[in-house]
Parts: structure tokens; sequence; C-alpha cells
């Protein structure tokens, strides 16, 4: 990541190369990333957590020159929002999310696709505090006594 630490609603560049111009790990699905793709914002310094989801604003482009840098390759996110973290040993332990490639050991590409299902479990998850909620919850007035 080139930032530590996003801001909902602002707009983020994603570098597709090493400041010295090597190909990010997982480089070919930023040219498959499209405008309005839904992403999710996984910190792996902050206890290797989901953290936030947003989209793609921009497909990759070339950027103008910076200094120091060899290539300026990027895309264009805008960071949506906060949500509840879920942490990796979380994340582990949902059925439908056991193949995402950032759970696996040796991870090490910055991006990496993911099914709709797959998101939609990772944010489930957050809007219950990282628990996978199986079984809906039943109020007992809900509940009808049979004789």
């Amino acid at each position: 990541s080139e930032t530590d630490d996003f801001e909902p609603g602002k707009n983020y560049t994603i570098f597709t190369h090493t400041y010295n111009g090597i190909k990010r790990n997982g480089y070919h699905f930023y040219t498959q990333l499209e405008v309005g793709d839904n992403i999710i914002i996984y910190n792996k310094e902050k206890d290797q957590s989901v953290v936030g989801i947003g989209e793609v604003s921009r497909h990759i482009h070339e950027k103008p020159p910076i200094p120091g840098r060899t290539n300026s390759t990027a895309i264009e996110i805008l960071y949506g929002k906060n949500i509840n973290p879920i942490s990796l040993g979380h994340l582990n332990k949902h059925q439908k999310l056991k193949n995402l490639y950032f759970l696996q050991e040796n991870a090490k590409q910055a991006i990496a696709s993911m099914s709709q299902t797959q998101y939609d479990a990772i944010l489930e998850m957050s809007d219950n505090n990282g628990i996978k909620n199986p079984f809906e919850t039943v109020q007992k007035s809900e509940v009808t006594e049979y004789q």
C-alpha cells in the first residue's frame, strides 16, 4: 500500500509498480479492473484485517513522471467507508472465504480477485462484528407454540 491510512470519501492512487519500476505481484489483476468495480481494503499492518470498502474510480493509466519513481502506472480508487475490521483468523473460518488469495500462507500479491459471494460474505461478517452468521436470530414473539 502506498498509504497507511485511508479516509472515507477520498480518492487514492495505487501504483502498479514498485518505486524502482518492478511490476507488483498480481499485476495482471490491475489490468482487469474496471471503473466501478468493488474493492476491499485489507491492511496487513493493523492486525491483518479487512478494514474498508471502496471502488475503482479510474482504470489503469500512466501518470505524469514522478521524481524517484521509474514507472508511474497506476489505478485510482475511491475509499468508500471504514467497516468493522475482520481479522485474518475470522476470515479463514468462513467457508465461502477459505480460497481467498490473501488468506493463503505465502500470499505476496498486493491485489487479487474475489467473487461477489465472497465480497458479500465479508460485508456480512463486518456487520456481525467479524462473526459469520449461519442462523437467523428468532425473537420469542415470533415463535408459535404447538399443543
